[in-house]
């Protein structure tokens, strides 16, 4: 269970991280998950960005919150920006399971964000060596396998065979593109994605950002997949399954 985003274009960085801290200590919208008390994501943080062509990255298994660190990427000077903070559902607050999960596959760069848990064995070439024990870092290989053996054009097939999950909305980003899934069985408030879009800025998000309060954000449909072009922010949406 996470909170995650990704940011394209032109916006407010000081904006965009004091929303991404609201919403990871759950102090932002309501959904089914807080009705009662506060639900936060406290078992590490990461981000991933672009800078100069060259996808950086940090995490650690802290809260966001408390981590030193945090602050001095206000300043980085990048338009790509992904961010993740984690609540782990059955396994430990390690740095190997912290996300966004980081690969390099035929000369590609790619890093992956999970919010959700996958309650099947999912198979994936055996190149793929987990570092943690978390269903996400399962996931990002099988997505990976998939994209090595069939191409782009796989990644809805492959999100589509997976019948046991919670959830399976994902952010895979490189240099140059991200696909972001929307994917979920049941807590439509929790797991419903948004999308901000103008011609100066993208926002996909696992919630409406408080600093953002006067976009328009659209919700994106259950079984959707937006793919981005990460340098025009032009982007397309694809339902699929039988939701």
């Amino acid at each position: 269970m996470c909170r995650m985003l990704i940011a394209a274009g032109e916006f407010d960085r000081n904006v965009l991280f004091d929303s991404f801290l609201k919403m990871a200590m759950g102090l932002n919208e309501r959904h089914e998950r807080n009705e009662d008390e506060i639900f936060n994501h406290p078992d590490g943080w990461g981000i991933a960005y672009i800078d100069n062509g060259v996808i950086k990255k940090y995490k650690k298994e802290v809260p966001a919150w408390e981590d030193k660190a945090f602050d001095k990427y206000r300043s980085i000077n990048s338009r790509i920006i992904l961010l993740h903070a984690r609540r782990s559902s059955a396994t430990k607050r390690l740095y190997e399971n912290t996300q966004p999960f980081y690969r390099k596959m035929s000369g590609t760069e790619y890093v992956f964000c999970h919010n959700g848990t996958i309650n099947q064995e999912l198979d994936y070439d055996t190149e793929f060596y987990p570092l943690g024990d978390t269903d996400s870092e399962m996931f990002f290989y099988y997505v990976l396998t998939a994209l090595t053996h069939r191409g782009e054009d796989s990644l809805v097939e492959s999100l589509a065979a997976i019948s046991e999950y919670t959830a399976a909305n994902i952010i895979l980003m490189s240099k140059d593109t991200a696909c972001v899934a929307v994917q979920y069985s049941h807590r439509p408030k929790y797991y419903t994605m948004k999308l901000y879009y103008d011609k100066k800025c993208l926002i996909i998000s696992s919630e409406r950002l408080p600093g953002f309060h006067s976009l328009e954000w659209q919700p994106l449909a259950n079984m959707t997949l937006v793919k981005i072009d990460l340098k025009t922010l032009d982007y397309e949406l694809e339902h699929y399954g039988n939701d």
